[in-house]
């Protein structure tokens, strides 16, 4: 008797729950599907309305991820269905082992030995083909002394270095110049694709009278301010004039008076969706005619994109720069295992590496700092292991 009273009560209990679990999703399918909608359909018709709903609900959802290519989603949250966005495999940090180190990271400007030595060279035509003429890819040089890049050769392509780092906001602040007497352009990269095969630029390119606002070089043009999409590659490879905007004053090469000292651009990425860039004079004084443009930033680039600088049919090109930006990483002490965050304005601590709602869990990370630049696996429970030191395959 005792062991059917047993089954009883078990019983019993499970017809609870049973209830409870019906009870719940009909709550939930009244919840998904407005009531009035159930009103005088079959068990059939309801479960077609709520399949529906359901399907147009995750629909929204996904209308609202969006990423780079190449990248994966990534759950934001715990338990919040479709909270997911974009983000790379492996996230890059700097591991440090002394206060010295912190502070070099800290402080870290990206020298132009880094520029020259491992940002993507890029030659840009109108053939569709990347990169256009690969033996321009070379057309760079690098001065140690004063930490410089400069253009060696007076390209018959859009020449270019691009970043590793993508940015989705930032300011970039750079004089140009040129020691050739050469009359055609020197400028910035504002932002860069590739998708596929195919790469894309939204280029500030000025200038001293060389070149078209189609991206040829015929000469004899007024000095100016170009902002282009794809510059250089033709209107079938998607070339897109947005500005043209005279300095005021005549052609004379990029050794001339008004010339010499350089011109200063400065570049603004807003996360308001906007760009604007402002020309002038080396020492911050306005052009004759003033030059400043602003518009939002392209489909093609939204997200983040890579920033550069380019030069077109002028050797001797360089870039001073005054403010530039970089990736402000998490710094990991390895002697505490502390982050230490840049917060948009300033660094501070974040908490321990091994807290997930510091770091995110489940990531691969790789260490840029120093050699031998590690690769870790942090686990769900906190423990960091170490997989290597990722080498790049030479074929």
């Amino acid at each position: 008797m005792g062991k059917i009273a047993d089954l009883t009560a078990k019983f019993q209990a499970l017809l609870v729950k049973i209830n409870a679990r019906v009870a719940s999703k009909l709550d939930a399918t009244a919840t998904a599907v407005n009531s009035s909608k159930l009103e005088s359909k079959s068990l059939t018709e309801v479960r077609a309305l709520a399949s529906n709903d359901a399907l147009n609900q995750i629909a929204i959802d996904q209308s609202a991820i969006v990423g780079q290519y190449g990248e994966i989603a990534v759950f934001d949250e715990t338990g919040v269905p479709m909270a997911l966005r974009g983000e790379t495999m492996m996230k890059t940090i700097n591991l440090i082992a002394s206060d010295s180190e912190l502070n070099t990271v800290k402080a870290a400007m990206v020298p132009f030995s880094e520029v020259f030595n491992k940002w993507r060279r890029t030659s840009h035509g109108t053939s569709g083909v990347f990169p256009a003429i690969p033996s321009e890819l070379t057309g760079w040089s690098y001065d140690a002394v004063s930490d410089s890049v400069s253009s060696t050769i007076n390209s018959s392509s859009v020449i270019g270095l691009m970043s590793n780092d993508r940015f989705e906001e930032y300011i970039l602040e750079a004089i140009l110049k040129s020691t050739n007497a050469d009359d055609d352009g020197v400028g910035i990269c504002l932002a860069f694709a590739k998708i596929g095969t195919r790469e894309h630029t939204l280029i500030a390119m000025v200038d001293s009278g060389g070149l078209s606002d189609g991206g040829s070089v015929p000469g004899g043009n007024i000095p100016k301010l170009v902002i282009a999409i794809n510059y250089g590659q033709g209107a079938g490879q998607g070339h897109q004039l947005l500005a043209s905007l005279p300095l005021g004053v005549g052609i004379q090469g990029w050794t001339g008076a008004d010339f010499s000292p350089g011109v200063r651009l400065l570049v603004k990425r807003l996360q308001t969706g906007m760009f604007e860039v402002t020309c002038t004079k080396a020492d911050g004084s306005p052009w004759p005619t003033p030059v400043y443009w602003t518009g939002p930033i392209p489909a093609i680039f939204s997200g983040s994109s890579a920033i550069g600088f380019v030069s077109y049919s002028q050797a001797g090109a360089t870039w001073t720069i005054q403010q530039m930006p970089s990736i402000k990483r998490d710094i990991i002490d390895i002697r505490t295992m502390i982050v230490t965050r840049w917060n948009g304005n300033a660094w501070g601590i974040a908490g321990s590496a091994m807290d997930h709602n510091v770091l995110m869990p489940g990531r691969l990370y790789k260490d840029v700092f120093g050699v031998p630049y590690k690769a870790l696996y942090l686990d769900h429970d906190g423990t960091f292991f170490e997989l290597g030191a990722p080498q790049s395959i030479s074929l």
